[in-house]
C-alpha cells in the first residue's frame, strides 16, 4: 500500500551500495515494462479517412470510443477525430466494436461482441463477421478495439513479469569545500492493471514502491575559529508492496506490506503487514482518486541512546491506515501524483521508552510529486515528503521534511 515513507537498516548506506541497488532496480524495472506500438497497415492496403468537409487521409484505424476515433497516418501522425467530423472510414482490420453501457469479463462469450471488418459511414458503425452485418450507430458506441488485442485483454492472463508500467527516478548533489556533502535520492514505481483498458473493468492491481535518500556532511577542523570536526548523516530508506484484487468496477480489497529505516527520526527498522479495502471514488482519463482504510499489525524499532548501532525500544502495534492516493495529467503530458496517509494504533507501545509520550502512538505521511517529460521517456521529477511520528526515539525529530529533484525514466 503506497503509504507510509521510508526507512530500514540501521547503519548507513554506503555510496557503493546505494548505486548498485539502484541499477538492479532499474534493470529489475526495465524487464517488468512492456512497449506497446501502433501495429502496420494490413497488407491488403491502408485504411482510409474521409472528414466531413472532404478532406481525406490514408493510414491505419487504430481505436475508437464514443466520442471520436483515433487514427494513424504517415502524413499526420496519430490523430484524434471527434464523431461529427468523421464521414466515412473504411478499414481493412479486423476489430471488436462494444455497444455504449456493455460490460465485458472473462465469463463474456466472445459471441456477444461483433467482431470483425469495420466500415464507418452515415454516423453507423458497419461490422462484418462470418455470420452477416452487424450496424451500430456511433452514438452508441462504446469502443472500437482491435480484435487481437480484445481476445488478449479480456481472455489471456499477463506473465508475471509483463504489463508493468511507473517511473524511476535518480537525483544526485556534491560539493566539495570547507563543508563536504554528498547526497543521493531515488525511486522506483512500479503498476501493474490486469485488464489495463477503460473499457474493461479491472480485475486486480499490483503496486510495488521503493525510495531512499542518502547522505552525509562534513565539517573540517579549524582550530583558529575552535571549530571540531563534525560528520552529520541522512539514511532513508522506503518500501512497499500491494495488491487489490477488485469485487466491483471500483470497489476492491487489499494486501500490503511495509518496510521503513529512518534514521532522522531515530527509527532503525519498521515494518508493516495488513489488509483492508479500497474505493475508487473518481476515475477517468485525466485523474484518479482513491480512498482506504485497512487493519494491520506494525512493529518499530528505535536507536536507542546509549548504543545507536545495535540497542532499541521495539513498539508492537495494531493499528489502521486512513489514506487517499491521487493522479492528475495536467496541461497535457505534465504528471501529480500525491498521496496522504492518517496512521492512528489501539494500543500502547509494549516497550518502555525512556520518555514515553501519553497516549498511543500516531503517524502520519504525506508525498507529492511532479514529473515532467524532456525527450520520448525521458524527464525530470520533483517533490516533497513529510514523515510524522509521535514516538520517534529520544533525542531526535518527530518529523521529517523531504525535498527532492532527479531525472526520471517512465516505463510504459
Amino acid at each position: 500500500m503506497p503509504m507510509h515513507q521510508a526507512h530500514r537498516s540501521i547503519e548507513p548506506l554506503p555510496r557503493a551500495k546505494f548505486f548498485k541497488f539502484f541499477l538492479i532496480a532499474i534493470t529489475c524495472g526495465t524487464l517488468f515494462s512492456s512497449p506497446s506500438a501502433i501495429q502496420a497497415a494490413d497488407a491488403a492496403g491502408p485504411d482510409t479517412l474521409v472528414f466531413t468537409n472532404g478532406d481525406s487521409l490514408k493510414g491505419k484505424l487504430v481505436s475508437a470510443t464514443n466520442s471520436g476515433i483515433i487514427f494513424n497516418s504517415d502524413a499526420a501522425g496519430s490523430l484524434t477525430v471527434s464523431w461529427d467530423k468523421v464521414k466515412t472510414v473504411d478499414s481493412k482490420g479486423k476489430f471488436a466494436v462494444l455497444k455504449t453501457s456493455q460490460k465485458v469479463n472473462r465469463k463474456t462469450p466472445a459471441t456477444e461482441i461483433p467482431q470483425g471488418t469495420v466500415a464507418i459511414s452515415n454516423k453507423n458503425v458497419n461490422v462484418t463477421t462470418p455470420s452477416g452485418t452487424t450496424t451500430i450507430s456511433t452514438s452508441n458506441t462504446q469502443a472500437i478495439i482491435d480484435a487481437a488485442a480484445f481476445q488478449k485483454t479480456v481472455y489471456v492472463e499477463p506473465g508475471i513479469l509483463h504489463g508493468y508500467t511507473g517511473n524511476f527516478t535518480l537525483g544526485i548533489a556534491e560539493v566539495e569545500s570547507t563543508q563536504s556533502s554528498n547526497t543521493f535520492n531515488g525511486a522506483l514505481t512500479l503498476v501493474r492493471t490486469v485488464p489495463n483498458a477503460a473499457w474493461i473493468a479491472p480485475r486486480n492491481k499490483t503496486t510495488l514502491d521503493a525510495s531512499a535518500i542518502y547522505g552525509i556532511q562534513k565539517q573540517q577542523a579549524n582550530p583558529a575559529l575552535n571549530i571540531v570536526f563534525s560528520s552529520v548523516k541522512t539514511d532513508i530508506i522506503h518500501g512497499d508492496f500491494e495488491r487489490d484484487e477488485y469485487i466491483k468496477p471500483r470497489f476492491y480489497y487489499l494486501g500490503y506490506a511495509s518496510t521503513d529505516h529512518n534514521y532522522s527520526e531515530g527509527l532503525s527498522l519498521q515494518y508493516i503487514f495488513g489488509g483492508g479495502f479500497g474505493y475508487t471514488v473518481i476515475k477517468n482519463a485525466k485523474q484518479e482518486l482513491d480512498v482506504k482504510t485497512d487493519l494491520h499489525y506494525e512493529q518499530q524499532q528505535f536507536i536507542t541512546a546509549a548504543d545507536s548501532t545495535t540497542g532499541s525500544t521495539n513498539n508492537n502495534l495494531i493499528g489502521m491506515d486512513f489514506a487517499e492516493t491521487y493522479m492528475r495529467k495536467l496541461h497535457k503530458t505534465i504528471t501529480l501524483n500525491e498521496t496522504g496517509v492518517i496512521t492512528p494504533s489501539f494500543n500502547n507501545a509494549t516497550a518502555t521508552a525512556t520518555v514515553p509520550n501519553p497516549g498511543n502512538p500516531f503517524s502520519a505521511a504525506f508525498t507529492a510529486g511532479l514529473i515532467f517529460p524532456v525527450y520520448k521517456n525521458l524527464g525530470f521529477n520533483t517533490g516533497v515528503i513529510e514523515n510524522y511520528i509521535t514516538d520517534p526515539a529520544p533525542g531526535f525529530n518527530d518529523n521529517t521534511f523531504q525535498f527532492t529533484l532527479g531525472a526520471t525514466y517512465t516505463f510504459k
